[in-house]
């Protein structure tokens, strides 16, 4: 974490400073500091949006929602996190859709009692690959939409 800091202290550039201070959130979040988090990746969500980077800005936002989450704010975190599927509908860059869905699946599961794997997704996969998980997520994340609608007739 200080490691973190000190990086964030040494630059200039509004969106490297904003992408470190995303992952410093990441962190917090592991480390059981969600409140932190949230604030930094908000920090982070301002220094990106000012620096002109819309995607990591959005996924500024999907790290905020994903500190809600791990604060027990469910319906916030899910709340937010549909509106950021919508926006998340306008970005080119994969990686941000499939950090949204896994975000969106970690709240689902933490709202059943399932505890998650990773806290926090930035994925590097090519873009073939990204397609094909996207597709799996999509598919999935229908089913669990529509067995909890059925759950509830």
């Amino acid at each position: 974490e200080s490691g973190y800091r000190e990086s964030i202290k040494e630059q200039t550039e509004a969106g490297v400073a904003g992408e470190t201070r995303l992952r410093l959130a990441c962190l917090l979040i592991d480390l059981g500091r969600a409140v932190e988090a949230e604030k930094e990746a908000g920090d982070a969500q301002e220094m990106l949006r000012v620096g002109g980077a819309a995607d990591l800005a959005l996924w500024a936002q999907v790290v905020v929602a994903d500190s809600k989450r791990a604060q027990g704010r469910m319906k916030e975190a899910m709340a937010d996190l549909g509106r950021i599927l919508t926006l998340a509908d306008n970005t080119s860059d994969g990686r941000v859709k499939l950090s949204v869905l896994v975000a969106r699946a970690r709240v689902a599961a933490a709202s059943s009692g399932v505890a998650p794997s990773r806290r926090c997704v930035y994925t590097t996969t090519s873009r073939p690959s990204l397609e094909r998980i996207l597709s799996v997520i999509d598919s999935m994340w229908m089913r669990v939409a529509g067995s909890r609608t059925s759950a509830s007739s």
